[in-house]
């Protein structure tokens, strides 16, 4: 209901043609209620409902429709994750993305607190810009900083080195620095916001890369 009223206003110019997005579907499988206003309850019924719109939003208005599908805004509790968890994103299967689970908890910490008057100097309702500014001092003192997550990209230059000693003691065919300085760079990347100051490549990769400790600290 009200679904055509509005899309006959936006072909004229009356409204923005734009719809509103949801990010966490726990049913790809079935239409939300919200749809029907509590008139259709049955899921064929709603079926059958959305069909005879979708034509007649072709008939009527000329729109043509076109559903896709956007896996990562799954539910973490839909029941496809619930039968296939190791479809999802976690720090075991992609470590990586430690620094974001951080940052994400300590923001979702934050709001909470916001919404039950626990940050001081900070309301729950933002009616005005100094009541914005109140709170993005407040995110930067009680989120960013003590997070500190530039650590989640500091190189470990001592663990490297170690590595390094280690892996001298099997020969092996060193390369010209241009190669050993994108080669680096690939394997420093895919440690990034793992582990603070956990930024490192291995150690056989370093000895390929460097004849001495000296130059090896030089190119990270």
């Amino acid at each position: 209901d009200g679904v055509v009223p509005r899309l006959r206003l936006a072909l004229q110019g009356g409204l923005p043609r734009e719809s509103g997005s949801c990010y966490s579907l726990a049913g790809q499988n079935s239409i939300a209620p919200m749809f029907f206003k509590g008139k259709v309850t049955d899921p064929a019924q709603q079926l059958q409902q959305l069909e005879k719109t979708i034509k007649g939003l072709e008939k009527d208005l000329g729109l043509l429709s076109a559903m896709d599908i956007v896996l990562n805004h799954t539910a973490g509790d839909s029941e496809w994750l619930c039968d296939h968890p190791e479809a999802a994103y976690t720090l075991t299967n992609s470590p990586h993305l430690r620094a974001a689970y951080e940052l994400d908890a300590a923001l979702s910490t934050f709001s909470e607190d916001i919404r039950q008057g626990k940050v001081p100097g900070v309301s729950p309702e933002i009616r005005d810009d100094a009541d914005l500014n109140r709170v993005m001092d407040a995110l930067r003192d009680h989120v960013v900083r003590p997070l500190k997550l530039w650590e989640f990209f500091e190189v470990d230059f001592e663990g490297i080195c170690k590595a390094f000693q280690v892996a001298k003691k099997v020969p092996c065919e060193y390369h010209d620095e241009g190669w050993a300085l994108e080669e680096l760079k690939k394997g420093l990347i895919q440690t990034v916001g793992s582990e603070r100051r956990g930024v490192r490549v291995p150690g056989p990769l370093a000895r390929q890369c460097a004849r001495d400790e000296e130059t090896l600290r030089r190119l990270l």
